[in-house]
């Protein structure tokens, strides 16, 4: 990227850190008094960058998680979910499978995964005191990531747009547990197993050499 916007890149990395040696080291490293030659034609270069990246990938870029292909009436509310951002995702799970169970064969999982914001991530340490809530994103991909989810959700096809409506207005515990009532499955729900098997046989059926039981130890009770 050009220098000024390294500069800026590294600096948000190490906000508020006691680890001035190494941002020091790191500085002086990448520090070549060179400036790229790659000509950048917006004000967003990192974004740029990565457009560039792709296109010289060509095939071997995975678009396995793309949702391009991902008819209109499912991709567009969860685009619009994504675009939730701050505090408001304080109660939304880290990670969640989200089932759509009438849509067609490979668009029927998703992955919802929150991204928390950090000022630094310098130390694995008191990670509370370098949480910037007001930095929380949102990522929504096609297909399972990981296999450690904290949370199920069951939404029919025709009733995307209000759970992502809902699910971005979460305020509250009161409102998570409304939206739990509505599409979450809960540990103790008497669907719970049916859901979770048929997670793993749709895994298991796209992805078959990857695929394998989920591990649930880390799925929510709320």
């Amino acid at each position: 990227m050009p220098t000024k916007a390294q500069k800026r890149e590294r600096s948000q990395w190490y906000r508020d850190t006691e680890e001035r040696a190494y941002r020091e080291i790191v500085d002086a490293l990448v520090d070549t008094g060179a400036d790229t030659t790659i000509r950048f034609e917006t004000d967003a270069p990192k974004v740029e960058l990565f457009a560039k990246l792709a296109t010289h990938l060509g095939d071997v870029v995975e678009h396995r998680y793309d949702m391009d292909e991902v008819p209109a009436d499912i991709e567009t509310p969860l685009r619009a979910l994504a675009q939730n951002i701050g505090r408001t995702l304080e109660r939304v799970p880290q990670t969640a499978f989200i089932l759509v169970p009438d849509a067609p064969r490979g668009m029927q999982v998703f992955t919802l995964v929150r991204n928390d914001g950090h000022s630094n991530i310098a130390s694995p340490f008191d990670e509370k005191s370098r949480r910037l809530p007001n930095e929380n994103t949102l990522t929504i991909a096609r297909g399972f990531i990981g296999t450690y989810p904290n949370a199920f959700f069951v939404v029919p096809r025709a009733e995307l747009g209000a759970f992502a409506k809902q699910l971005g207005s979460v305020a509250s515990d009161a409102d998570y547990a409304a939206l739990q009532k509505g599409y979450g499955v809960r540990r103790t729900d008497a669907d719970f197993w049916t859901t979770s098997d048929r997670l793993t046989d749709i895994y298991r059926d796209r992805w078959p050499i990857e695929a394998g039981v989920l591990d649930l130890s880390r799925y929510e009770n709320r």
